[in-house]
């Protein structure tokens, strides 16, 4: 999150999924012969601080001081520990504190955490290159405040590893808000819209383009049919290329004061058929937080 960011409900309910899935997933795997690693793309300080006008509306995890118990707090109180944890804050300030917060909160679980201060997609792409694959089982958490994460980074976790990955997609923000109603996209957004997306297809999924007669002749109409679910859904289909289908069609919508701006999504990159019992584990904990057009009414 960025250095001035608050934390919100939906900060709080986002982490609870995580938290609860990390959960399972140590428990289902304490038993066979993998190596598990928790691996935190976008780690922060371990905590947020949260506006006061939000805290009656907080669930779990929260104290005095108003601030919501992160990502990493969360994944090391989970038992059975993980084998290792790598969390990646790109900020000095930000990954020396969390440093801090490990040594001094976390002191028996210091051997098995990895802090790196480096750029979240070059940290991917080295964790997943150099980690055996046949021995290592991990779930990964992609949690960024914006359009950070191109596509390739995301079809790599699918081609490349036997990782679980929950990521908060983008959708409103970095989506649905860069096209403007009459469908035309300024060049910077339409630019970064195909890094999050991987190509300029998404142009024929989320803008329509009409045929009409007028006096000069057939022209075209074009307009925005983007919303943040049509967003989603796309990007669920684009992910289901490259992790072999095995992609959550459910999701948490998620957002401050009940806008939707991000959605939160779960893919498993290992073709195990026994792996499916990663998404009934997903679906689970999804549906007990929460329920968004996918789910039964």
């Amino acid at each position: 999150m960025p250095q001035n960011a608050f934390a919100g409900p939906h900060t709080a309910k986002k982490l609870e999924v995580v938290a609860g899935y990390l959960s399972s997933f140590v428990t289902v795997l304490k038993k066979q012969k993998f190596e598990t690693i928790y691996f935190d793309a976008f780690a922060g300080t371990g905590e947020i601080p949260v506006k006061a006008s939000d805290l009656p509306q907080l669930i779990g995890g929260e104290d005095r001081r108003h601030i919501v118990v992160g990502s990493v707090k969360r994944a090391l109180e989970v038992r059975p520990t993980f084998d290792k944890y790598i969390f990646v804050e790109k900020s000095s300030k930000k990954a020396a504190a969390l440093q801090k917060f490990v040594q001094t909160r976390y002191p028996a679980l210091l051997s098995k955490v990895l802090v790196r201060e480096m750029d979240a997609s070059v940290a991917l792409e080295e964790f997943i290159e150099s980690t055996d694959w046949r021995r290592t089982r991990a779930v990964i958490f992609l949690d960024p405040f914006g359009s950070q994460i191109p596509f390739h980074t995301v079809e790599r976790i699918g081609r490349k590893t036997k990782a679980d990955l929950w990521y908060l997609f983008p959708s409103g923000l970095g989506v649905h808000r860069q096209i403007s109603r009459n469908g035309t996209v300024r060049p910077e957004h339409a630019a970064s819209l195909d890094r999050l997306l991987g190509g300029r297809e998404w142009e024929d999924h989320l803008i329509s383009v009409v045929p009409r007669d007028d006096l000069f002749g057939m022209s075209e109409e074009r307009t925005k049919s983007c919303t943040a679910d049509a967003a989603t859904e796309y990007m669920i289909e684009k992910m289901k290329t490259c992790f072999d289908g095995q992609v959550l069609n459910e999701w948490l919508p998620l957002g401050s004061r009940g806008v939707h701006m991000y959605s939160l999504l779960f893919a498993w990159a290992n073709r195990d058929p026994k792996a499916v019992l990663a998404s009934k584990l997903a679906r689970a904990v999804l549906k007990s937080n929460g329920r968004n057009n996918g789910w039964p009414k």
